[in-house]
């Protein structure tokens, strides 16, 4: 679990209110060693039960000059809601009310909750999902005010944020299994709720390891996650979406493009075979400050995990250009063999001022990609692009039908694809429809830069079932208001929704053959 940081312990047993001891059960004492786990067993105070608490969640919205100031700086333009107090019955409906009355579209929600109505929690955490904000552990205190918490019921409206931010410095997230009274409940009422949350847990990306963590730490107990072990479950991210892979084939040339988006900006790795050489490209796009640590520069490189590698210096080591940092290596065989085996990587510059600066990505799941890509570049084997990965029944949204009878076409918007970080967001969309009488197809991965109001693409060209042929990438170009594009950005970027009758639930290549195949475009 170590990433190469020190990380400090919970004492086993330490009380999460007052200064006095409790001693944890022996069997709280498995649990953490069995897991693994870099945890505290606590008493659970009574209220973080998944009962209600006797003060209700209440929300506050931090907005003044000197946080919005704080905002900008730190939270990639987050606004901060504050939440206090117990979830219960309809706290979720006033979240969005307070929301919508504060005109909130981008937000950082800081919990601080001993826990409530198990239900409710999810739900809250549904509508954070659905208005992409991030969630984190925190509260504004005075100085010796006791350490926020968010447990319990609370700690599932945590896991709906899509960036999740949880560190040494954070309040503490605590978990335990939901109480029902079982002379009252039947065992069907306890394996239902029980599926509902695992499943609730899966949806939002959390491992289902910590399902049984909680199951096994009694009611009257919390079990309190290491920033480590949060972020190894799933619970936390801090700001960093899953890494994806895939092939990508300009001017017919194979790439693996490996990429993560953080909250604040986006990191970005490419491999290319040539006949005797593999060559390594990183970018690190962000939209507030890359261009400023070129200037005057004195050396970039990167870490394999903390480890420095690729060591450029003077001006020519890295470059600035279409919004991004670009450093561009050649992969020698030690060097793909390290990479193989790294968990992380990260990229610096340095140009004299007191702070380096840089960014990283998360390599644990795309290793077997990148092992693989390295293999046929050696091998010579053909590499074959893949389409964006999607869900099979995705919600989608009709963006544009042109009933042209020469050149019908079709567009849709995935939007369960939809990402937000900082003013930043992506999606997948499709367009199908017929030229010159051939049927075409094209999926197209869009990042939208919603403060600029730029949209830029990487399309593929595909078959009728999916399979990619070829892909081209575009450069930033304006989302025009009422055009497609323009649409498609107020959508991602959450300043515009679409009416339910332009929503279907289904597979886009079902969609789209059906557009073709039935001449939907021809129906009045």
């Amino acid at each position: 679990m170590g990433d190469g940081i020190s990380r400090k312990r919970h004492c086993p047993g330490e009380r999460l209110h007052g200064s006095g001891r409790h001693k944890g059960s022996i069997s709280a004492a498995i649990i953490a060693l069995c897991f693994g786990l870099a945890t505290a067993m606590v008493a659970a105070p009574s209220d973080a039960r998944e009962t209600v608490d006797d003060t209700p969640m209440t929300f506050v919205l931090a907005d003044s000059p000197a946080d919005r100031q704080r905002q900008d700086l730190l939270e990639g333009g987050d606004q901060t809601i504050y939440a206090a107090g117990g979830i219960t019955s309809g706290t979720t409906k006033q979240f969005l009310a307070f929301v919508k009355a504060h005109n909130v579209t981008q937000a950082r929600v800081y919990f601080d909750s001993p826990g409530g109505l198990s239900i409710e929690g999810m739900e809250l955490g549904r509508a954070i999902r659905t208005l992409h904000f991030n969630t984190a552990v925190g509260a504004r205190r005075k100085p010796g005010a006791e350490p926020s918490i968010c447990a319990s019921a609370c700690a599932y409206a945590y896991a709906g944020g899509e960036a999740r931010f949880l560190d040494e410095g954070s309040g503490s997230l605590g978990l335990h299994q939901f109480h029902l009274d079982k002379k009252k409940a039947p065992t069907s009422d306890v394996q239902a709720m029980s599926a509902l949350m695992l499943s609730y847990l899966t949806e939002m990306g959390v491992d289902s390891e910590a399902f049984t963590l909680a199951s096994m730490t009694a009611p009257d107990e919390l079990i309190i996650l290491s920033s480590e072990d949060a972020e190894r479950l799933g619970f936390a991210n801090n700001g960093a979406l899953p890494t994806t892979a895939g092939i990508e084939l300009p001017q017919m040339t194979p790439l693996l493009m490996i990429t993560q988006v953080h909250y604040d900006r986006k990191v970005r790795l490419g491999f290319a075979c040539s006949v005797s050489r593999l060559h390594m490209e990183a970018e690190i796009e962000s939209a507030r400050d890359g261009e400023p640590h070129v200037k005057d520069l004195t050396r970039a490189y990167f870490e394999f995990d903390d480890q420095p590698a690729l060591i450029g210096r003077g001006p020519r080591a890295a470059s600035f250009a279409e919004g991004a940092v670009h450093l561009s290596r050649v992969l020698d065989e030690e060097n793909q063999m390290r990479l193989v085996k790294t968990r992380k990587v990260k990229i610096w510059l340095e140009n004299g001022a007191p702070d380096r600066w840089g960014g990283s990505i998360d390599l644990r799941q795309v290793g077997p990609q990148i092992a693989g890509f390295f293999e046929q570049c050696a091998s010579g084997r053909r590499i074959v692009p893949s389409l964006p990965a999607t869900s099979k029944t995705q919600k989608l949204a009709i963006m544009d039908m042109r009933r042209d009878k020469d050149s019908p076409s079709l567009g849709l918007l995935d939007y369960g694809s939809i990402r937000r970080a900082g003013k930043s967001a992506s999606s997948i969309s499709y367009v199908v429809g017929l030229k010159d009488k051939e049927p075409y197809y094209m999926v197209s991965s869009n990042s939208f830069d919603c403060a600029g109001l730029r949209v830029k693409a990487l399309r593929y060209l595909s078959s009728r079932d999916g399979a990619a042929l070829d892909s081209r990438e575009t450069d930033w170009q304006p989302a025009l208001p009422n055009t497609p594009n323009g649409l498609m950005l107020q959508l991602a970027c959450g300043t515009a929704a679409l009416p339910a009758d332009r929503i279907r639930l289904s597979d886009a290549f079902t969609v789209m053959r059906e557009f073709l195949d039935r001449k939907i475009y021809a129906q009045p």
